[in-house]
């Protein structure tokens, strides 16, 4: 595994920066020393110049923070292609803002820009993210006014990173999508899609995230699912038909970004005045649930047979009735229950009186184990997905421990 952070600073502010006083920009990676049990960091490179020299109009311009795009279906070499959008300010252009996307197929050692060096992909605009779609492309969510401006790269060769911009859609109160008449100061937010469950009729769909906030305030994430490639082929169809949103701050707050994080949870990152003492930088870790009020599970290990025969209560109920009925049989009604009691009244006396206590115990782990089992399938039944990492070893303890003689 290894890990790219891209790093912009510099004594200048955008607006002021040149290209002989620029914001510096520069990446470090690491890598996971096994043996050290630690990441092993690389000391920063500086790629100022080499960026500058992609864009020989632009005069200021800084990668855009938050998540850096990975592809999932690209890889040319040794890694996969990563983006980043640019802000960027042309020689001629004035105060006029400007976008671009570059990508690498080094790491972040070496990077190119997508499309036109000296056409950028989006005029007028702010900082952007980028996401990989479905089928390969690439889509620019830009912050601007009222919502956001899409626009989407379509690949015609993949491997020489060939093709072309579209025109950019504008937010419109006409379509169903991320719009807000009163988003007169916005700023960035960040786009994600993740593979997810339709609860409704356990349809596996890609989601779509973007998140926003209005004039600063209340940071929201809105959804949208892309059952097929007409609700992403064009920006157009892209922007529109936004299904939900859940509204993660209810104060100021301003920039935000998301991932997928291992054990499938999405992990969110912002900023909110918390504490009235400015910014503060909050991290929250979602279910995909509790954003799309229950419509969506993240896609992971399922058994629909299982859903299907635990996910009604009476199931349950059964289910726990049974497993109580046996307890009370095998401890009250088997040799295996008189010795486990003997053991737990005197246990130096019902050793010596020839009962066996080390397969007496161990029958007890076995029990336990399967007990513990049961709760788990009843927990995957009720939740309908399987998330890894989390296993509670307290409890585990508790069990363990009433169940030795």
């Amino acid at each position: 595994n290894e890990v790219l952070v891209m790093l912009v600073s510099g004594t200048v502010g955008f607006t002021a920066s040149t290209r002989n006083n620029p914001i510096r920009m520069a990446y470090a990676r690491a890598t996971y020393d096994d043996m050290a049990g630690e990441w092993q960091w690389t000391a920063p490179t500086d790629i100022t110049s080499a960026v500058y020299d992609l864009l020989p109009t632009a005069k200021s311009l800084f990668f855009t923070s938050g998540k850096i795009c990975q592809s999932k279906t690209i890889k040319v070499g040794t890694h996969y292609r990563i983006y980043s959008g640019v802000c960027a300010r042309t020689t001629s252009g004035g105060s006029t803002n400007y976008n671009f996307v570059m990508y690498s197929d080094d790491f972040g050692e070496t990077w190119y820009v997508l499309g036109s060096s000296t056409t950028p992909c989006v005029s007028s605009a702010d900082e952007c993210k980028c996401e990989e779609l479905p089928n390969g492309n690439v889509v620019l969510s830009t912050r601007v006014a009222k919502g956001r401006k899409w626009t989407i790269f379509t690949y015609t060769n993949q491997t020489t990173a060939e093709g072309s911009w579209s025109q950019t859609v504008s937010p419109s109160s006409s379509n169903g999508g991320i719009y807000d008449a009163d988003d007169t100061n916005p700023c960035n937010g960040e786009i994600l899609l993740v593979d997810a469950i339709r609860q409704s009729d356990q349809a596996e769909v890609k989601l779509a995230l973007q998140t926003v906030a209005t004039n600063r305030r209340n940071v929201t994430i809105w959804y949208k699912p892309l059952e097929s490639e007409s609700d992403y082929d064009t920006p157009a169809n892209f922007a529109k038909s936004w299904e939900g949103k859940y509204q993660v701050s209810s104060s100021t707050s301003c920039y935000s970004t998301m991932i997928e994080q291992s054990e499938n949870r999405i992990g969110f990152f912002f900023e909110e005045n918390s504490y009235n003492s400015g910014y503060d930088m909050v991290y929250y870790r979602y279910q995909l649930e509790t954003i799309t009020g229950g419509k969506y599970v993240m896609n992971e290990v399922r058994n629909a047979s299982m859903t299907a025969f635990a996910g009604n209560w009476y199931f349950s109920v059964l289910i726990i009735v049974l497993v109580l009925a046996l307890i009370v049989y095998l401890f009250d009604h088997t040799r295996f229950g008189y010795d486990y009691k003997a053991l737990q009244s005197g246990q130096k006396v019902a050793v010596n009186t020839g009962i066996r206590e080390v397969p007496n115990a161990i029958w007890c782990y076995v029990i336990c184990g399967a007990l513990m089992g049961i709760v788990g399938f009843l927990n995957v039944a009720r939740s309908s997905n399987i998330n890894g990492g989390s296993l509670n070893f307290g409890s585990l303890g508790i069990m363990f421990t009433a169940f030795l003689p």
